[in-house]
């Protein structure tokens, strides 16, 4: 499916296809006419692999409100300004892998339920990447910020199973979990490298899941909780490194551990503890 016209692609209605699928909007090369964005408002099935690419031209970016389940790989490619966008009633289902790539200054918002088996790659390159929804993987997955900020809010959920889950943000406005943050049976690494990486919710890492924190940033500052839960005789740990300003363990942080906590930092802020730090084993501070 392929549309060059100056108006939106719309998929309202039901689309259902064997095999594997392609849907493009707007013109692959530079061109002097837009062609408005895609909205996939209805349900599109595929059994196999299918990708949906939006290109620059498509300036209202491309919007999924409604229902997009692959039985192969799902692959989500936006270069428009409006961004790539899961609406709250949008649902993203892919058995084989994910990718998701937006360029477009509008930013990469997760507001409804994205769901894959395999391995997830999400990257966004422009604007916010804000997570207000559900993201659950089952696999390794990656989040890669190079935009503005990294966002998951109130309402938001990522969660992880039986792989690596790893988050990075590179942009300015910093990383901020006021949502919740899982893995089960695997570990999480939280990076940052511009802004403060502020934790107001919850990360947890349940069963063999240790917790990683590297901030190159602004700082960390702690106000919610922590908690690396593996009740097995060996445990699960907590890592918290800083290289720059402080780590702020605020009154209401909390930062829990079946085996170590171990806490890093060369920052010149020095390490300030104001709530709890609780490990079964060792805590180990080293300023």
């Amino acid at each position: 499916i392929s549309n060059s016209g100056i108006k939106v692609m719309e998929i309202s209605g039901t689309v259902n296809h064997t095999g594997d699928a392609v849907v493009t909007n707007g013109y692959k090369d530079n061109a002097s006419n837009n062609t408005a964005g895609m909205t996939i408002s209805g349900t599109f099935n595929a059994t196999g692999s299918a990708t949906f690419t939006n290109y620059e031209s498509g300036v209202d970016g491309m919007n999924v409100t409604g229902d997009v389940t692959t039985g192969g790989k799902g692959t989500f490619t936006n270069n428009g300004a409006g961004g790539l966008n899961v609406g709250e009633n949008g649902k993203i289902s892919t058995s084989n892998d994910l990718e998701m790539l937006n360029t477009g200054s509008g930013g990469l918002t997760i507001d409804g339920t994205v769901n894959n088996n395999g391995t997830a790659t999400v990257t966004n390159k422009a604007g916010a990447l804000n997570i207000g929804g559900t993201f659950s993987n089952n696999g390794d997955a990656t989040i890669l910020n190079d935009g503005t900020e990294l966002n998951v809010t109130e309402t938001g959920v990522v969660e992880n199973s039986n792989g690596k889950l790893a988050m990075t943000n590179n942009g300015e406005g910093g990383f901020t979990v006021d949502g919740n943050i899982s893995n089960v049976n695997g570990d999480t690494t939280l990076t940052n490298t511009a802004g403060f990486l502020t934790v107001n919710g919850n990360v947890q890492g349940i069963n063999n899941s240790d917790i990683y924190l590297d901030n190159s940033g602004s700082g960390i500052e702690i106000n919610g909780n922590i908690n690396a839960n593996k009740t097995a005789s060996n445990g699960s740990s907590v890592n918290i490194n800083n290289t720059n300003g402080a780590i702020n363990l605020n009154s209401t942080g909390r930062v829990n551990a079946t085996k170590d906590i171990n806490v890093t930092n060369s920052g010149n802020g020095g390490v300030n503890v104001k709530g709890l730090i609780d490990a079964k084993n060792n805590v180990n501070i080293d300023n």
